[in-house]
Formats: C-alpha cells, structure tokens, sequence
C-alpha cells in the first residue's frame, strides 16, 4: 500500500513508491506541500471533499480511519478506491511530531460490492414486481426472504413469514408432503417441485406450483435454497376439467348406440372401437383389439357394395379417410361370420393435427338393417300401390267405355225422336230426357277427372266462347231445381259475358256445376246466387275473372272446413243419407281451378250459409269482339250437307243412331263394324271424312288409323275423327298421336259432332 509521511504541519515529508503511483505525485514535487493537494479524497456516492485524515490526527492524536466509500482522486486523473488509517509520530518524550499514512487501493473489492450490491438490488426490483412468488432461506433451512407477491398475495408481514411462519398458510391436508420434499431436496442439494395449496388473503385455498433451486456462492459453497411459486388454480382446475372430459368422452363413445372406431396415422392401430361397434361386427366381448394394427386384427365380416361386389379394404371409408378422404353416408351390405346379413351407413373423415397433418381417421357405421328392409317392403307396397292404381284405371276406362256406349245409343234414340213429329208433352219428355243423360254424362266425366288430377294428367284445353253461354246454361239446368225447392235462383253476369273469351269452357263450366248443384243442394230456403264481373280494370291481354256462388243453406262448421276440398268430403256423415253424393264436387272444384291457374276461397257461417269466391284467367280471344251468335244447325240443316263419311262403330245401337242422325244431318254415310272392314270399304270407294270408334273386333280404330296413314295410298291423307266411349288421361293424345285428326267422345251430342266435322272439314281445305 501507499504510505505518507508529515510533519507537524501537515506537509508532506516522504512518500514510498506505491504512494507515489497512486497518487501520481513524485516525492520531489510533493515534498514539503500540504497533504490535501497531494492526496485529494472525496466521498465516492455525495462527491463532497472527504475530512483530511492527518489534520485529524494532529488536532486529536489519536489514529484514525477513512470513513468508507472515499475515492482518491490522482493527479493524473485516475480515481482509485481506497481504505486507510492514519496514526500519530510521537519524539521520545511523547508529544507529536508528524503523522504517518497508510493507505491501499480497494477499487476491485469496492467495485464487487457495489456490483453485488447493484444485483441484490435489481433481484428484490424483479422480485417484487413479478408475478411470481419468490422465496430464499439460508443454511438453516429457514427462509430469510419473501418478496413483495408472497406477502401480497398471502396478506401477510415479512416478520410474520420469516423462518417458519409461512407453513401456516399451507393447507393441512398438503404441509407434510411439503416439507417432506422440502426437507429431502435440501439435504441432498437437489432442485425439487411440489404442488401444494396455499391460503390467500381472502381465506380462498389456491393451488401453488413451488420450484426450489439451491443456491451456491462464488467459491461454489452451498449457501441455501431459492424458490419461485405460481399460482396454477385455473390450470389445475382446467386438467380436472380436461380429465372429467374425457371421462365423459369416453362415455359416449362407449355407450353411443352407433358403432364407432377411431384408428391414429400413419401407424394404422386401432385406439377406438366402441361397444356397438363389437356387436355389430359379432366381435366377442372378450377379444380387446385396441391397441394393436389393423393388419393384426382378422376380419370376420365383408362389406359388399349396392351391385353385390366384395369391397377391398382399400376402398372402404375407414381407409380413404386415413388418406384425407371424407365420406358421407355410403351404404353397405355387410356379412358377418355368424352368417346374418346387416346394412350399414359407413361415414368416415381424417383428424388433423395442429400442423395440418393427418392424425388419425374417424369413422361411424350405423346400422340401418331396419330402415332398409322397411323401404324395401315400402318399394314393394308402392309396386303393389301402382299396380292397383294401374287396376283402377284400367276399371274406370272400362267403366266409361261401358256406360258410354249404352248411353250413346240412347242419346242418339233420344236425338232421333225430337227429329220426329211430337207435340209439345212429348217435346218436354224428350228434351228432359236429353238433359238427363248428359247430366249423366257429366256425372261420370265426375269419376274419370277425379283419377286424373289426382294423377296429375288432366290438362286444360283452350277455346274460344262467350260466358254468356256459360250463363245460359247454368239457368237452364238449374232453374227447375231451384224452383222445385221453393228457393230464388239469380244469375247475374256483367257486360264482360258478352265478349269472346279464350280459356277451356268446359272446365269452367264443370266447376260452376259443381258449385251451383251444391249450393242448392244444400239451400232449404232463402235463395242461391251466381255472378260474374271484373273486379277492376286489369290488363286487356290477360283479364281474371271473378265468379261467386253464395247460398242461404246450412253453411259448413268450422272443423269440418279444413277438410271439404279433400275427395269424398262432406259437412258430416249423415249428409250423405239426406243429400246424398260421392263428395267428390268440391275436391274437383278446387284442382280445376287451380289447374287454370286461379286461386280460390270461402266465405262461411252456420247461419248465414256459404259464399265461395274464384277467380280465373281468361285470355280476350283474337275474335273478342262481339259477333253475331251463329245459329245451331238442327238435324237436316248442314253447311257441309252432301259429305261422303264412312262411320266404322261395332256397337249395333249406336251404328243405328248414329247412322241415321248424320243422315238427317244431310251426309252420305257408310257403314263398316269393325277396323278391317272400313280399310276394306276405303279400297273400294273414295270417302271424304272417317268417323273411327276405338274398340273394335278384328282390328280397332287406332290400329286401322296406323294403317291408313301408312298405306301410301290417295286415302291415307283422309280426315279421321274419333269417337269413343274411353275417355282417360292420355285418350285423346294417343289417338291424335296415331293419327286422327279430331276427337269427340261418347255420347255423342250431335249439335257437337257437327261442330268437329266443320273443324276438320275447314282445316283440311285450308291445308
């Protein structure tokens, strides 16, 4: 160390080498000079000049010390930490002559201090301000420090947690398990981590996760432990939860009606395979496959896809889902070993990883044996279903062709006797007679357009009219009815009637029967009404008219409305017995008018009676306007009088009427009773027009018309019209398709069969 020497002024008298250095003053310069100039010190924090230590001994001879933190300033510049003491130089007799000082450079130990100090202080600065709970304990194994968080989150002082005070804050259930560990990581200077619960300072228990590392000091010594804790409630709470999950995963799996498995990727073993899905596959309980690859699990069914093939394993779903494939819904046959045959619905899809790769493959397999066995016996009621609607079809073509031919022999008889000479009795009998059959007529046509809406191959077939005569003849059909019953009758159509019309009259007409005949059916007293107008001005293309048909009878109650418009629906039970009817009227009503594109309502009450409201669109024709009404041609009064017709019909009635009502009518008719013989009679004379019954012997009329339109022959191009008592769905299309030009079905109006014979007869001179 440096050493000065001075006398009993203070002034510099030696200094050795080593104060020479530190100092940076030669003895030669210093000499003789006050000890302030030369060892120049300072308080090393405050700066301040520090108290000159040999004045001090001089005015106290007593020794003295530096006080700490005193840094010397050289001349040179440098600054040296430094520790020193100074004492008295006493002459024989005592007294002081000087002062001696001795002095060391310290920097290094003071500069380890300080950076010790610096991290001790920026340790309990980090401490105290994470999060985490710190702790350090000593030799002893008690703990000697708790940072800012313990003492904030236990809520209690330092004093209090030191040494052993903070084990009163460890739950009693987890203390000798913690200072078990504790204790035995201490002892042999191993890291340790124990979970324990800890009390807050709200009293609540939370779980800790306490990290211990021992500590050791420069030269490597032992010197205790430090530990940093965290509070893991949540996370432990969270992996409670995470656990009773996948309890409860595996419950469902397991008790999931649907066979279920679940194999990893890529190394293909089997990790899921739930209990239907081992009784499902007639797997006994015993045999566990989990666990093991699905090469080393032997297959005791197959799989068979729709057309009966073998599936490889390759192409199944489980299989192309381990490849990224998903599939949905794919059906199975599957035999098992025990021999019983099941179907499955296979649905399967891959699992991805958090890094995009394919971890595993899902896959469920209902068992739908029951469905399917269910719709293939619904696939076979519904065989049998068309089958029987087949039969009914078949019925009602036959059940028409029956009652029309019968009917037509005795509308035309009918027709005939009002060509004769009757008084006027023998007219009304007649015309009423006339009238009865054609409302028989229309009662059957009833039946048949009943089966072919329901079928949805009815069509509406478009004319030209006037609602005038749709007026006309509701009056004269229902007027005595409603007379007969003592109940007012009023038709009432606007000037709109008068214009010429496009739509299909004679649906319009069927549901203005059907609603009219119900309304007086039903209408004891009071009266039934009818009307007809535009109810606003509308686009002259493309008008809508509304219809209403009200009445003052029984009404309809309101549970039994919902239902009226379905097929043999009526108000109640015994209306059948007092009204009688099939309850087919309104059922056709509804679909007619909404097969013409209009729409439908009621307006009811049990007390009031019934109002029912609809409108249809109906296109103004391009003759709209008003032409003179064309007189009827009675029998005998013919524009194309003079035709030759071949009329081919078996039926001998009809033949007969037939035959003579187109002779009163002016043509020249031949006969021919079945197809081979009409082909015959066309070889042998010419003829102008054919009308061609459908049903005969030998060769029928659709048969025969084929025939003629392939003959090659003057005649093949010859009009043909048909005339037949089948009147389906599709009748009249197939006859046109077989090439007849027109159609007209029995029995026979003859005022109508004349209107299609000018039909034909016009087109064909305007070809």
């Amino acid at each position: 160390g440096g050493q000065v020497t001075t006398d009993v002024s203070g002034c510099i008298t030696r200094m050795n080498p080593a104060a020479e250095k530190l100092t940076a003053w030669p003895i030669n310069d210093a000499r003789g000079k006050p000890l302030n100039e030369v060892f120049h010190i300072v308080n090393a924090q405050t700066r301040e000049p520090a108290a000159d230590p040999v004045r001090h001994v001089l005015e106290t001879g007593r020794v003295v010390g530096l006080a700490n933190h005193t840094s010397l300033l050289a001349r040179n510049g440098m600054e040296y930490q430094i520790a020193d003491s100074a004492a008295p130089i006493r002459s024989s007799s005592g007294d002081t002559i000087g002062v001696v000082l001795v002095f060391s450079d310290v920097t290094s130990k003071y500069e380890a201090s300080e950076r010790l100090a610096e991290s001790e202080k920026r340790f309990r600065t980090l401490a105290d301000t994470g999060q985490a709970l710190i702790w350090t304990s000593g030799l002893d194994k008690l703990c000697d420090y708790f940072n800012l968080s313990w003492l904030n989150f236990t809520g209690q002082t330092l004093e209090h947690e030191l040494g052993n005070g903070w084990v009163e804050g460890v739950h009693p259930e987890d203390l000798d398990n913690c200072l078990k560990t504790y204790v035995g990581a201490f002892d042999r200077r191993e890291p340790f981590s124990i979970i324990y619960r800890l009390r807050r300072h709200d009293g609540e228990y939370r779980w800790i996760q306490d990290d211990g590392t021992p500590r050791f000091d420069s030269r490597g010594e032992f010197i205790g432990y430090i530990g940093h804790c965290l509070d893991i409630t949540e996370h432990q709470l969270a992996g409670k939860e995470l656990g009773d999950a996948k309890a409860m995963l595996d419950a469902a799996f397991e008790q999931n009606p649907f066979p279920m498995a679940l194999v990893t990727v890529p190394d293909s073993i089997l990790r899921i395979a739930n209990k239907a899905c081992k009784e499902f596959l007639a797997i006994e309980e015993e045999l566990n496959y989990l666990g093991k690859p699905l090469l080393e699990i032997p297959q005791t069914w197959q799989e068979y896809d729709l057309d009966g093939r073998p599936v490889p394993i390759a192409e199944l779903p489980l299989a192309k889902a381990m490849t990224g494939v998903v599939t949905r819904n794919e059906l199975y046959r599957i035999e098992r070993k025990d021999g019983e045959t099941r179907w499955e619905l296979v649905s399967g899809a891959p699992i991805y990883g958090r890094d995009g790769q394919i971890i595993a493959a899902f896959i469920t397999f209902p068992d739908i044996t029951d469905r399917v066995l269910a719709e293939k016996a619904l696939l076979e009621a519904k065989g049998q279903a068309e089958a029987a609607n087949k039969a009914k079809s078949e019925f009602l073509a036959n059940m028409s062709h029956e009652i029309r031919t019968p009917l037509n022999g005795v509308l035309g008889m009918l027709q005939l006797m009002g060509t004769t000479t009757l008084d006027d009795e023998q007219k009304e009998y007649v015309l009423t007679a006339i009238k009865s059959s054609k409302r028989l007529t229309r009662l059957l046509a009833d039946v048949l357009d009943l089966s072919r809406i329901e079928a949805g191959k009815l069509f509406i077939q478009e004319s030209d009219f006037e609602l005038n005569n749709l007026k006309e003849s509701v009056t004269d059909i229902y007027s005595l009815a409603a007379k007969e019953k003592g109940i007012q009758f009023q038709v009432a159509f606007d000037s709109f009637a008068q214009q010429k019309l496009r739509g299909d009259e004679a649906r319009l007409r069927q549901v203005l029967f059907n609603l009219v005949g119900n309304a007086i059916k039903f209408t004891n007293k009071g009266h039934v009404r009818v009307e007809s107008f535009q109810p606003r001005p509308q686009n002259t293309n493309i008008p809508r008219v509304l219809f209403t048909v009200s009445d003052t009878g029984i009404g309809i109650p309101d549970e039994i409305l919902k239902n009226i418009f379905e097929p043999f629906s009526q108000a109640e039970g015994s209306y059948t017995r007092r009204f009688q009817g099939a309850g087919l009227g309104l059922s056709i009503v509804r679909k007619l008018v909404a097969l013409m594109g209009g729409e439908l309502c009621i307006d009811n009450s049990e007390a009031d009676g019934t109002t029912i409201y609809f409108s249809v669109p109906l296109k103004l024709s391009a003759m709209h306007q008003k032409q003179s009404e064309q007189p009827t041609h009675p029998i005998g009064n013919l524009s194309n009088a003079g035709l030759r017709i071949l009329f081919a019909e078996d039926e001998e009635v009809s033949l007969l009427s037939g035959k003579r009502m187109l002779e009163k009518s002016g043509y020249a008719v031949t006969t021919a009773v079945d197809g081979q013989e009409a082909l015959q009679r066309l070889s042998e004379q010419e003829f102008d027009l054919i009308l061609m019954d459908i049903q005969m012997p030998v060769l029928d009329g659709v048969e025969a018309t084929k025939r003629i339109r392939t003959s090659g022959t003057s005649y093949a191009g010859i009009p043909i019209i048909a005339m037949t008592a089948y009147a389906m769905t599709g009748d009249k299309e197939k006859f046109l398709a077989a090439g007849m030009n027109d159609y007209i079905s029995k029995p026979v109006d003859m005022t109508d069969l004349r209107t299609v014979i000018d039909r034909v007869v016009a087109r064909r001179s305007t070809e």
